[in-house]
């Protein structure tokens, strides 16, 4: 266009026009360098969250308590988890790159010039001036995109251990080295018929929701919060430091490693393989042996009571897969008109007032038994019910003290029964209490070296001395126990700490680092075979049983 602007001299001005198809190439950049941001401050909100509530997880528990992943059913899942992580891992960081992009596009706009006049245009601001820079380099907005996205996955892997996890792809080092599996109607037969269940000893095991020894150092905590089940328990034997194994740390995980000897991870790292898991009534670990799976073999009846529920990371699945005959969880519970509960499920006080029951029930039935109980009122958020008043000035510490409580009226009620004289009873803490940033005792245990799991075991033939050990050779202790082991005291990876030493080589004459190394392996083979995706076959010294073949059956033997 042409425009005067003396007499007689013409002023040319040309427009300039971006070709449609770099404009459309630009908006496609822009839309995809936003999206690179949104998911950089997810992943940084996910990251604070995760430390905040939990303190660092690994991959495998993130992984477990997924929907479709080993995750059961998400609506068991308490509201107040879901809420606060949409809350903080979606909705705030969102807000913030929807904020950051109304800001950019507000800077953005230049004030339009009149072309027929001279004016002036206004000096642009700094923030105006800066923007203007950075869109003048093609390389920044790139560059910063990525960064932000790169920056948000890194805090986020450092929050749930990702190094670990890429490091225990690459070792050489593998648990089928040390697994073995053991009969499952009991390795040794000494006493009776092992399906007709003559003079077998029952089995009461109590696993007390994030319950660690640290509770009871009354120096640390104000008081010793475990008081009362210690007195009830005293003169019993204790596993001296009872370790959570290297990637545990949850209750599935601590379940699962001290009942079938093995850390719990899937079967792979692929999207199908990790889909897998829990998703069936049949396929929670097919392959392994585990506790109920011996005791199936060997004539026990055994009875799951928790008052939470089944679904919540598919621990019904794997109770009824592996030799549970029942299982009892806050349905249960609901249908016969129990009505005290917190956001997890039925009070502890409950629990145990029903448990009380059970056990007589079973007793009286003469056949052997196994009563596994699950503890809740220690579990995050607290809650006080009317019966259990706050005496301390952290509420979760009154609910501690109360839920020991009745523990302990549980078992004072087996001893008052007699049961003690046939019964083997193990109280143990299912994991270390979960210490988040924001959460109670992050001042007491977030520092804390060596914590330890809470232990008491009771034997009618006595327990003697037992050596430190961790989760995954509680698993061949209880067997011991209850005379149900392999002549070598081991079962999965672990070894009995009712013995010294064991009669061959197993993973407990590994140096330190090379234990942790070769527990945190992902071991591909082993988990692949233990959740029926390949046959048996592979090293280690025994295979197990094929899952329709476990009860009653032998293993098969190298």
């Amino acid at each position: 266009m042409q425009q005067e602007t003396e007499p007689g001299v013409p002023v040319v001005q040309v427009e300039t026009r971006r070709a449609p198809a770099m404009r459309f190439l630009g908006a496609v950049w822009a839309v995809l360098g936003w999206l690179l941001v949104a998911l950089g401050a997810v992943l940084f909100g996910s990251a604070l969250w995760i430390r905040q509530t939990f303190g660092p997880i690994s991959v495998d528990q993130m992984l477990m308590h997924l929907p479709g992943a080993g995750g059961g059913d998400a609506e068991a899942t308490p509201e107040g988890y879901l809420s606060s992580f949409v809350v903080q891992a979606l909705v705030i960081p969102l807000a913030a790159v929807g904020a950051l992009l109304s800001l950019a596009l507000l800077v953005r706009r230049r004030p339009k010039r009149d072309r027929r006049s001279y004016a002036v245009p206004p000096r642009p601001s700094r923030a105006a001036l800066l923007w203007r820079r950075i869109r003048a380099r093609h390389w920044a907005r790139p560059v910063l995109a990525v960064a932000a996205c790169v920056a948000g996955g890194a805090v986020f892997a450092q929050a749930v251990q990702a190094p670990q996890y890429v490091q225990s792809i690459t070792t050489p080092m593998t648990l089928e080295d040390y697994y073995v599996a053991p009969e499952a109607g009991g390795a040794v037969s000494t006493v009776g018929d092992p399906r007709s269940g003559e003079e077998r000893k029952n089995l009461v095991l109590i696993y007390l929701e994030s319950m660690e020894d640290a509770f009871s150092d009354a120096e640390l905590m104000g008081e010793n919060l475990l008081e009362p089940v210690e007195e009830a328990t005293e003169g019993w034997g204790t596993i001296p430091a009872l370790r959570q194994y290297e990637g545990g740390g949850w209750t599935m995980s601590g379940i699962v490693g001290s009942q079938c000897g093995v850390p719990l991870r899937g079967a792979g790292y692929t999207p199908r393989e990790r889909n897998d898991i829990g998703e069936g009534e049949d396929d929670y670990l097919p392959g392994a042996v585990c506790l109920g799976d011996v005791l199936d073999g060997a004539g026990y009846t055994s009875v799951f009571m928790g008052g939470a529920h089944e679904q919540f990371a598919s621990k019904g699945v794997y109770l009824r897969n592996h030799g549970y005959d029942t299982v009892k969880d806050a349905n249960h519970w609901i249908a016969q008109g129990e009505t005290e509960y917190s956001v997890w499920g039925l009070s502890d006080a409950r629990l145990m007032e029903n448990a009380k029951a059970e056990v007589d029930e079973l007793h009286a039935s003469g056949r052997p038994f196994n009563l596994t109980l699950l503890t809740l009122d220690s579990h995050e958020p607290a809650h006080l019910f009317d019966h259990c008043p706050q005496t301390t000035e952290e509420p979760l510490s009154s609910a501690i003290k109360c839920s020991m409580s009745e523990v302990a009226g549980f078992v004072e009620h087996m001893e008052s029964q007699g049961y003690l004289d046939d019964t083997v009873v193990v109280l143990v803490g299912d994991h270390e209490k979960m210490v988040g940033e924001d959460r109670p005792y992050w001042s007491e245990l977030g520092d804390l070296q060596g914590r330890t799991i809470f232990n008491r075991i009771w034997s009618p033939d006595g327990v003697g001395d037992l050596r430190s050990v961790d989760q995954l050779s509680l698993y061949p202790t209880l067997l011991d126990l209850l005379d149900l082991g392999r002549p070598d005291h081991r079962a999965g990876v672990g070894v009995s700490a009712l013995v010294d030493e064991t009669a061959s080589t197993s993973i407990l004459d590994l140096s330190p680092d090379e234990y942790r190394e070769v527990v945190n392996s992902r071991s591909f083979e082993l988990y692949q075979r233990l959740w029926g995706l390949e046959g048996p076959g592979g090293g280690g010294t025994d295979r197990p049983a094929e899952a329709g073949e476990r009860a009653g059956s032998q293993p098969v033997e190298e």
